[in-house]
């Protein structure tokens, strides 16, 4: 991955985090999905993961939540 890429990358990260500040978790979700299937970053992937499952609790889909979180596991099971 370029340098471009990954600061991109980096900004859409930090945009999807502002979203679930702002309690947009919708957003932060879709955005966040639209994203896993540019990068194969895996440490991008990992975060990701991560951030759809904090926006997911917070929309209070449990069940969405948990399975995000066993999906980040697959990836990292120390995270």
């Amino acid at each position: 991955m370029d340098t471009r890429s990954h600061s991109a990358n980096e900004d859409q990260l930090k945009s999807i985090q502002q979203l679930i500040q702002t309690t947009k978790f919708n957003d932060a979700i879709t955005q966040s999905k639209q994203l896993q299937k540019q990068t194969t970053d895996q440490e991008h992937q990992i975060e990701l993961w991560y951030l759809i499952a904090v926006a997911q609790r917070y929309a209070k889909t449990i069940p969405a939540a948990l399975s995000s979180i066993n999906e980040l596991l697959k990836l990292d099971e120390t995270h």
